[in-house]
């Protein structure tokens, strides 16, 4: 059964659907999802998971792993080039309990930043709470950005991906992180839930940083 997205053509879904049959299978394992806590004043905890293709269509997969989390979310897709791809989500804050979020991001080698947005403040206006209608946004959304602007069949897994203890620094003395994801000779970056205060409420918000790449010495 084919479900019938309101506003996406046949014809995209149809491209779509072709795309995601062309994910490459890569023999690269996954890490394992993991919760990373924050204690502390904006006590808050994050699951880290990864995609890769054996788990199956990464739209579908990043749906499902919001529906299903009640936490900060962060997920590792993986890279195009020098750039490397995550979505990332949660509560914008602890002022209510049904406002979600979720984007899908794009992290460059020299920490700049690119946000798409799948699920924001707009939408959950719009839809309410129902979570089927939100699920089927994201989904939505998701092969938009798949027909134009996200690289979805072409995301390799050549990269390592370790969690962090905050508040904890890292072994190095650099600040603390949740996820840190490092490709050889070309990018190491490190993601953070920040938390900032308004009046009595905590604010969340996925942050990333970049750290010198360590390069392999020459060969003789």
């Amino acid at each position: 059964m084919v479900m019938r997205m309101p506003g996406l053509r046949p014809t995209l879904r149809a491209a779509v659907f072709s795309a995601a049959a062309l994910l490459p299978f890569l023999s690269t394992s996954a890490a394992t999802a993991a919760t990373v806590d924050y204690p502390g004043r904006c006590q808050r905890s994050a699951d880290v998971v990864q995609w890769t293709p054996k788990k199956g269509a990464v739209a579908r997969f990043i749906a499902d792993t919001f529906a299903s989390s009640s936490t900060g979310l962060w997920i590792g897709l993986g890279r195009s080039g020098t750039t490397f791809w995550s979505a990332e989500g949660g509560d914008a804050s602890d002022a209510c309990d049904e406002c979600r979020e979720l984007r899908l991001v794009e992290t460059s080698a020299d920490g700049k930043r690119k946000v798409h947005t799948v699920l924001g403040s707009a939408d959950l206006t719009r839809i309410g709470p129902d979570a089927a209608a939100q699920k089927a946004h994201v989904l939505a959304t998701l092969w938009k950005l798949a027909s134009k602007t996200w690289p979805a069949d072409k995301l390799t897994q050549d990269y390592t991906l370790t969690t962090g203890k905050p508040p904890a620094n890292d072994p190095d003395g650099a600040p603390p992180f949740a996820v840190k994801v490092v490709a050889k000779d070309t990018f190491d970056i490190r993601y953070d839930l920040g938390a900032k205060t308004l009046m009595c409420w905590c604010v969340y918000d996925w942050k990333a940083r970049t750290a010198k790449v360590a390069k392999a010495p020459p060969t003789k």
